[in-house]
């Protein structure tokens, strides 16, 4: 039995969103509870270790929320 969301084809694109979709109301308040609220720590942690400056790139892999993304863009 395969997973529905890896088979190739025209909806796959359609299949991925609606799995994210599915889970980006709960994926901090998951991480919270995995880490015990340590995730939103390491987050600030690696922004600060980032140092990016105004005018400055950075990207995000694998951003999640977007949460770090935004934080670097300000």
């Amino acid at each position: 039995m395969g997973n529905r969301f890896f088979e190739p084809g025209e909806q796959r694109a359609a299949r991925v969103n609606e799995l994210f979709d599915g889970i980006a109301a709960r994926y901090d308040l998951v991480n919270d509870a995995q880490s015990l609220g340590l995730h939103r720590l390491w987050k600030r942690r690696v922004i600060r270790l980032a140092k990016v400056k105004a005018g400055e790139r950075a990207l995000d892999l694998c951003c999640g929320t977007g949460d770090i993304t935004l934080a670097l863009a300000n």
